[in-house]
């Protein structure tokens, strides 16, 4: 017979086995598994929070009846399931439109609040958008247009941002990078590309890599020339220097007020940058060889106008 206590060891090994396999070491791509993994579980938590935020807040500036209805409201934000998910992603939609005119009405309201606070209201605003319903992109896409008319209504320079706001505005355009399964979606923005072209040379930079980064890593193929356009014009700033008036503008500005500190030229950067635009080539595929012609011809064409490093 197995002595008294072999249950109770048993029982100590079966805790100790998840010690054991903690020590293993975890691979990068374990962990974005992992990591996607409880993202997917915790979607509806999420969803259902940010529907009682919104609900709540809507409901208590009086405005319930402009979105459709306080029974839409009660039926997102009491828990209760929704009759079906087209219409809980409406009333989300719904919900997100109100929130998202009061938010933005404050900051026009609120001329004295600094740009970096206002565009960290904006990129919070991005990412709950992002993780009600990542679909529509007339959201993010107003949330991009709010920022770009902020930045104009400071009458500032393009690049011409400090370090703090320049954090925040890399934040905003990171999320949709991070948020969507297909980073072309990112060219459906209409204002994504105008306001990551008017961003200092540093944030348009680390934007491309993200953006190159993730079609890679994903094995995104690009089938038209649509595509490829895009895709190439918002890398742009790997293929070249920045534009004259951007570095004329930087350069009469108070040593004090630069956005950044010059940087060094690293070879090692530069490599890995043009390596990734490299590999991009590799995934621009026609249905057929007329077509895969004119693909690569639009690369090469963006390619062959790009300058010194």
């Amino acid at each position: 017979s197995p002595p008294p206590n072999s249950k109770g060891a048993s029982e100590e090994d079966a805790e100790q086995l998840p010690s054991d396999e903690a020590s293993v070491p975890v691979t990068r791509q374990e962990h974005a598994e992992s990591t996607n993994e409880e993202a997917a579980a915790n979607h509806d938590s999420d969803v259902q929070e940010a529907a009682q935020i919104l609900a709540s807040t809507s409901l208590n500036d009086g405005d319930s009846g402009d979105i459709g209805g306080a029974d839409a409201i009660k039926d997102v934000s009491s828990g209760a399931p929704a009759p079906t998910k087209c219409s809980e992603v409406d009333a989300l939609a719904l919900l997100f439109s109100s929130f998202w005119s009061h938010v933005s009405g404050l900051i026009e309201s609120r001329p004295d609040l600094p740009l970096h606070d206002a565009i960290a209201i904006c990129a919070s605003m991005l990412r709950l958008s992002l993780a009600c319903n990542p679909q529509p992109a007339e959201p993010v896409d107003s949330v991009l247009e709010f920022v770009r008319e902020q930045l104009h209504a400071r009458d500032l320079s393009p690049g011409a941002h400090n370090p703090a706001t320049s954090n925040q505005l890399l934040s905003l355009l990171l999320g949709p990078l991070r948020a969507y399964p297909n980073p072309l979606k990112v060219l459906e923005l209409n204002n994504y590309g105008p306001l990551l072209e008017s961003q200092a040379e540093r944030t348009r930079k680390s934007v491309a890599v993200a953006l190159l980064t993730a079609i890679l890593q994903r094995n995104t193929t690009m089938t038209t020339e649509g595509e490829v356009a895009g895709i190439v014009r918002l890398c742009a700033s790997l293929m070249s220097k920045a534009p004259e008036a951007q570095s004329a503008a930087l350069s009469h500005m108070p040593i004090s007020e630069m956005p950044y500190p010059g940087t060094p030229f690293d070879e090692d950067d530069v490599a890995e940058e043009q390596g990734l635009l490299a590999r991009l080539v590799h995934l621009i595929r026609g249905p057929d060889v007329v077509t895969q012609l004119s693909l690569l011809t639009v690369a090469r064409d963006a390619f062959s106008q790009g300058g010194d490093l």
